[in-house]
């Protein structure tokens, strides 16, 4: 009986800790995004690692492109990306949630580039 107490107790202090690999999102995700400045289509070439750190690349249809970079906790996605544009840097940051079969990923966002402070949401589809 005590065994099995210690055994319930031990599950319920560590699985908080376990949920960085419940899910992935290494792979190519396609999808759009609408800020108040306009919409556009967006591919993302994402790595993650066993602790939930995120990084990868990504490239918009329009000719956008830079790196990103975050962290997964459970479903809850916030990352960070940068527009390497020459003549159009900027930064950005948000905050994603994932769907729970691991498939899209819904985004807000907000930041800014050489056309102006810009938020707004968006959708992502694995395509792996």
């Amino acid at each position: 009986m005590k065994r099995l107490l210690f055994s319930l107790i031990l599950l319920a202090v560590i699985s908080p800790y376990c949920y960085a690999a419940e899910y992935d999102l290494t792979g190519t995700w396609e999808g759009y995004f609408k800020t108040n400045l306009g919409k556009g289509y967006v591919t993302l070439e994402v790595e993650q690692d066993s602790e939930g750190n995120v990084t990868g690349i990504w490239e918009t249809v329009a000719g956008g492109y830079g790196t990103l970079s975050g962290k997964l906790k459970g479903r809850i996605f916030k990352f960070s990306f940068k527009q390497k544009n020459k003549n159009c840097s900027g930064k950005f940051s948000g905050r994603g949630k994932v769907s729970t079969d691991g498939e899209q990923i819904k985004v807000s966002l907000s930041g800014s580039n050489c056309e102006g402070k810009q938020t707004g949401t968006g959708k992502v589809f694995l395509q792996d």
